[in-house]
C-alpha cells in the first residue's frame, strides 16, 4: 500500500510539473479554466479520462445512473423504441451513444431491446463515440455478443449522417472544458490559472474585458461557465441528426453560477492540487442549451421523465422475480427518482427534427 502510495504522489508530481512547463510557456503565463480541465481530463500521459482506472463504480470517483441499476438502461430502451415507433418504425435505424462510460447503459439498452423488440434489434446499427481508448476497449468487452452492430468512433465530427437515428448523451456535457468568466465592477473578465509566487497553482483574471452578450445572463449571475466548442458541439449534433431525436441527460441548472469541481473517491477534492486523479465536472445550464438548441427542444426532470416511462412498473416486475432483491431494488429506485439524490439534480433535454412529434417524458416540465 505504501509502495502503491509514494507511485501515486510521483505521478501527481509529474503531472504538475508538465502543467506547470504548460503555463510558462503561454505568452501571458496563464492558462484558460477550458485549457487547464482538458490538461486535468485529457492530456495523454496524465489525464484522468486517458490514463486512470477504476472511474466508474465503488472502486472508482463516481457511480452513474446505469452504474446504480439496470432500471434506467431499460426504461432509456422504452423511450429508444417508443422513438422508433415515432419515426414509423423505419427499416433503416441508428442508436447512437456519445460517452459510453464502462458499457453498462448499451449493455442493458441492448439487452432488453433484443428481448422486447427483437425486429428492432436486429436490423439497428449502433454507433459509439469516445475519445478514451481505455474506455472503448472496456466497452467492447461489455459489449461482445453485440460486436457485430457496433462501430466505434473517437471523435462527434466522425459520425455520418444520421437519418432515423436516436442519439444519447448521459454526462457527456457536463464532461465539456468551459471557460469561466467572473462579473466585475467594469463588466465580465475571464478567470484564469497562475503559478503564485511559491510556484504553486492559483486563480487569476483576465485584464480584459469579455463580450458574453450573446448569452442570456440573468443580473444576479456572477460566474459564468460557457464556451464556444460548447456551442460548436451541439451545432455539429444537429448537422449531423438529419432525421431522428437526441437526448441529453445530467445534473445541471437553469442558469449560470460557479460549479466546476472536482471528484476523487466520491468526495469533493482540491481542484488544483489533484491534477489527473480526480475528475472535473460543470453543472449544465440547460437554459443557455436550449436557446443555443432552438424550439424543437422538451425538458424535464429526470425523476418525472423515468416515472412517465413506467420505471415503478419495471422495478415491481424485478422484485417479483427476485423478492431477495428488493431491498436493493428499492434502494436503487429511490437514488434514480428521489428529489434529494438524483431525481431533481439530474435533468433531461430532449432535441427532435422538425417533421416528427414530441416523446413521452416531457408532461412535468418547468421551463
Amino acid at each position: 500500500m505504501t509502495e502503491q502510495k509514494n507511485q501515486q504522489q510521483i505521478q501527481q508530481q509529474a503531472a504538475l510539473n508538465k502543467l506547470k512547463t504548460l503555463i510558462k510557456a503561454q505568452k501571458n503565463e496563464a492558462l484558460s479554466v477550458d485549457a487547464f480541465m482538458r490538461f486535468a481530463l485529457y492530456d495523454p500521459d496524465f489525464g484522468y479520462y486517458t490514463s486512470k482506472e477504476h472511474i466508474f463504480g465503488v472502486e472508482g470517483d463516481f457511480i452513474t445512473a446505469p452504474e446504480i441499476s439496470q432500471l434506467f438502461g431499460e426504461t432509456l430502451s422504452l423511450w429508444v423504441a417508443h422513438c422508433w415507433q415515432l419515426m414509423d418504425e423505419p427499416e433503416h435505424f441508428t442508436l447512437v451513444e456519445l460517452g459510453a462510460g464502462q458499457g453498462t447503459l448499451m449493455s442493458d439498452m441492448l439487452r432488453s431491446l433484443e428481448k422486447t423488440l427483437p425486429q428492432l434489434y436486429k436490423q439497428m446499427t449502433v454507433l459509439i463515440v469516445d475519445p478514451s481508448l481505455k474506455l472503448q476497449e472496456k466497452q467492447r468487452e461489455k459489449l461482445d455478443n453485440h460486436k457485430d452492430k457496433i462501430t466505434w468512433f473517437t471523435n462527434v465530427k466522425e459520425l455520418p449522417a444520421l437519418k432515423n437515428a436516436v442519439l444519447i448523451a448521459n454526462e457527456v456535457l457536463d464532461a465539456l472544458p468551459l471557460k469561466q468568466y467572473v462579473r466585475t465592477e467594469e463588466g465580465f473578465k475571464e478567470k484564469l490559472i497562475k503559478l503564485d509566487n511559491k510556484e504553486q497553482l492559483s486563480f487569476s483574471q483576465s485584464s480584459k474585458l469579455s463580450d458574453l452578450s450573446h448569452l442570456h445572463i440573468e443580473a444576479d449571475e456572477t460566474t459564468v461557465e460557457w464556451d464556444k466548442s460548447l456551442e460548436d458541439f451541439l451545432d455539429i449534433l444537429k448537422e449531423k441528426m438529419q432525421k431522428g431525436y437526441m437526448l441529453f441527460i445530467d445534473y445541471g441548472d437553469l442558469g449560470f453560477a460557479d460549479t466546476l469541481q472536482a471528484l476523487h473517491k466520491h468526495k469533493s477534492v482540491d481542484i488544483l492540487t489533484s491534477v489527473g486523479r480526480a475528475d472535473l465536472t460543470m453543472h449544465v445550464n440547460f437554459k443557455q442549451v436550449r436557446q443555443h438548441l432552438g424550439a424543437q427542444t422538451s425538458y424535464n426532470e429526470m425523476r418525472h421523465f423515468l416515472a412517465e416511462f413506467a420505471i415503478g412498473i419495471r422495478a415491481a416486475q424485478l422484485v417479483k422475480q427476485n423478492p431477495l432483491a428488493e431491498a436493493d431494488i428499492t434502494w436503487q429506485l429511490n437514488k434514480l427518482l428521489s428529489p434529494t439524490e438524483m431525481g431533481t439534480l439530474f435533468k433531461v433535454l430532449m432535441y427532435k427534427t422538425k417533421e416528427l412529434p414530441e416523446t413521452i417524458g416531457f408532461s412535468h416540465a418547468n421551463i
